[in-house]
């Protein structure tokens, strides 16, 4: 699992059930969280679950669980509503894996709802 949040929102805190139903894994590991010194990147923050920087990535085969993003915006009220995505899945492309192949805008704030 994989959030991307936009510029100026930061991740506080982060809890999560993952790696539900692996005994063999320790409570919250998986989680890494990631950012851009680029100002032009459409997104300055990745979250990943069940995911580890230099880890062989393997499929989970899907699963359930629940993850609580607790998210702080330095302006008391944010000129934009916040807009970030949430992508799951992987599969092989030209001999490469490729994360986040199915994945969803989410628009909060706003009374547009989700965005495909």
């Amino acid at each position: 699992m994989h959030f991307s949040f936009p510029h100026g929102w930061q991740i506080d805190e982060v809890s999560s059930s993952y790696p539900y139903g692996h005994s063999e894994l320790e409570p919250g590991s998986g989680v890494s969280i990631w950012t851009t010194a680029g100002e032009d990147a459409p997104w300055a923050t990745d979250l990943k679950i069940g995911w580890l920087p230099g880890e062989e990535v393997s499929p989970q085969g899907g699963g359930r669980g629940t993850v609580l993003v607790d998210l702080s915006h330095p302006d008391v009220v944010p000129e934009q509503p916040l807009a970030f995505t949430v992508a799951v899945g992987s599969e092989i492309r030209d001999g490469y894996r490729v994360q986040g192949t199915d994945y969803i805008r989410v628009k909060l704030g706003d009374e547009n709802g989700p965005e495909e």
